[in-house]
């Protein structure tokens, strides 16, 4: 069932195991593209050669939090999600 939907989506997820999993969850569902980024520079760098369909992105990273990513998916319209296991829903800006 590989590439049955022609989306292309981010994960921005610093666990490698975690990120791999949700990798291949997704491309078992027949997502055509995932594109994996475990810090915000390289989320950017992903976003600014491509359009993406929709992101889930982990609230903590080794190098901060992924808020400056869901801005800019936001600015961009991409939607997105936190897959987070932080309870603290104050971590994240009202606005997103």
């Amino acid at each position: 069932m590989i590439g049955v939907l022609n989306l292309q989506v981010l994960i921005v997820e610093d666990q490698l195991l975690i990120a791999m999993d949700l990798e291949r969850i997704l491309t078992g569902f027949g997502i055509a593209s995932v594109t994996s980024a475990a810090t915000v520079e390289q989320a950017l760098a992903a976003m600014a050669g491509r359009r993406f369909d929709l992101a889930i992105l982990d609230l903590k990273l080794e190098d901060g939090t992924s808020a400056a990513v869901a801005e800019e998916l936001k600015l961009l319209d991409v939607p997105f999600v936190f897959a987070t296991g932080f309870t603290d829903v104050g971590m994240i800006a009202p606005n997103m």
